[in-house]
């Protein structure tokens, strides 16, 4: 059952993170970044509106960093909670579902596991209207 504990630690942080469209507000925070560099650069912007822009684009930024991290905490935490809920009822054990999560093995097979599945994953998203 550890393994299984474990193994919804990871499926359950991609799912979260991902209903929480946290990679969409990550892919904000790097386009912005290019965004403010561009605007730096502009030379037919004067340093008043360069200044403004970029500071448009921090703040926007600050509140992104915000978001993630919030979200992040959250996405973690969710199935944390439900691991914490199977332990109440003695199903499972935080404590060995962490130490396992965190071993080497654990973290070698669901890196092998995520990368295999990432070309599915785009095909599928690709494929959605």
């Amino acid at each position: 059952m550890t393994w299984v504990a474990a193994a919804w630690l990871v499926v359950g942080f991609l799912l979260a993170a991902r209903l929480l469209g946290l990679p969409d507000r990550a892919a904000e925070v790097f386009a912005r970044s290019r965004a403010a560099v561009r605007d730096m650069r502009d030379p037919a912007l004067d340093e008043l509106e360069k200044e403004k822009r970029v500071q448009r684009h921090a703040l926007r930024m600050l509140a992104l960093f915000a978001i993630v991290t919030l979200g992040l905490a959250l996405a973690l935490a969710a199935p944390l909670a439900v691991v914490w809920g199977l332990e109440l009822l003695g199903a499972a054990s935080v404590e060995r579902t962490l130490e396992l999560s965190l071993s080497g093995p654990f973290l070698l097979a669901a890196c092998v596991v995520t990368v295999a599945a990432l070309p599915l994953l785009r095909q599928r998203r690709s494929s959605d209207p």
